[in-house]
């Protein structure tokens, strides 16, 4: 008899070896006991919110120890950003429950899009670089990771 958690161990490996982040799609869900794919988005959506929260509630500490003024200003629009990103992060909840896919394949798809602006104005003048650089590109990865999913869920549903 196979067990719950080894049936979901396989299903996370299965699901997170067609992303295009396979380890780190592993080291978040790996320890999931999702079955399903909706409930492994879920996770996933989840994941990222949480980890939206702890970027936007790190700007401010970026802010205060940033010494040139384009990246004190920069790290504001980044603000602006993740604050978005949050929102529709929070609003996914209601959307995934409803199969809104194309809304959230959209929101998603504007996270990413979030974290590309907040690092290209980061580093947009000379001499200037990102204290963010590691953090987008993690934000933009876990969003990938969730588009996956969505484009997987969309089809089973159509």
């Amino acid at each position: 008899m196979i067990s719950i958690s080894h049936q979901a161990s396989q299903f996370i490996t299965q699901s997170c070896e067609k992303t295009p982040f396979k380890d780190l799609c592993i080291s978040i869900l790996g320890s999931s006991k999702a079955v399903n794919l909706l409930s492994l988005t879920e996770e996933a959506l989840e994941i990222t919110l949480s980890y939206g929260n702890g970027v936007l509630t790190s700007i401010p500490e970026l802010q205060n120890k940033a010494t040139n003024p384009h990246t004190k200003l920069a790290l504001k629009y980044c603000e602006e950003l993740y604050d978005n990103s949050v929102y529709h992060l929070n609003e996914s909840r209601k959307a995934i429950e409803d199969k809104a896919y194309y809304d959230l394949i959209a929101w998603v798809t504007g996270d990413v899009s979030n974290a590309v602006h907040c690092e290209d104005a980061l580093t947009e003048y000379p001499g200037t670089s990102s204290p963010m650089t590691a953090i987008n590109t993690k934000f933009q990865q876990f969003n990938a990771i969730i588009l996956h999913f969505l484009y997987l869920l969309q089809k089973q549903n159509y």
